[in-house]
């Protein structure tokens, strides 16, 4: 099964794995997707990514790192991406995404919830195997590595 694993922010970071290893992870830039400062847009690009990381077999499985709620405009797109990917698994019968907290997704990674971004890449650089673009592709290695832990269990 391919898993997905994304940090869901205006600056999203991705990672895709398979059977314990990620092959492939970098950032999408969606700023560039809000046709005349419409942020609707950006819901669609995401749909349009994800359609075209589909397996041929339909056997993926979608993580996201939950949105923290602090309001405002952030908030709004937080949870408008959360729902795109739970519209999308829905449409494509696929399984129920999985939203992993912040704090458990640190502890996971390196054993603190309280870890710091610079902990985050340490880690995402051991499993990747070179030095992530940003804490955004470091945070969404870490969630595909734990989408992919817990469908090991």
């Amino acid at each position: 099964m391919t898993t997905i694993g994304l940090d869901l922010a205006l600056t999203t970071g991705y990672a895709i794995g398979v059977d314990g290893k990620v092959f492939e992870s970098g950032v999408i830039d969606w700023r560039t997707f809000r046709k005349g400062g419409h942020n609707g847009y950006v819901f669609l690009a995401l749909w349009g990514w994800l359609r075209a990381h589909l397996p041929n077999d339909d056997s993926l499985q979608l993580v996201f790192e939950v949105a923290h709620h602090r309001g405002g405009p952030a908030t709004r797109l937080g949870i408008g991406w959360q729902t795109t990917v739970l519209h999308f698994a829905a449409r494509y019968n696929l399984p129920d995404p999985l939203g992993v907290p912040t704090m458990t997704l640190k502890k996971f990674a390196t054993g603190s919830g309280k870890a710091g971004k610079n902990n985050m890449i340490a880690y995402a650089r051991n499993i990747i195997g070179r030095v992530p673009v940003d804490d955004n592709e470091a945070d969404a290695v870490a969630v595909c590595m734990w989408g992919m832990d817990k469908k090991e269990k």
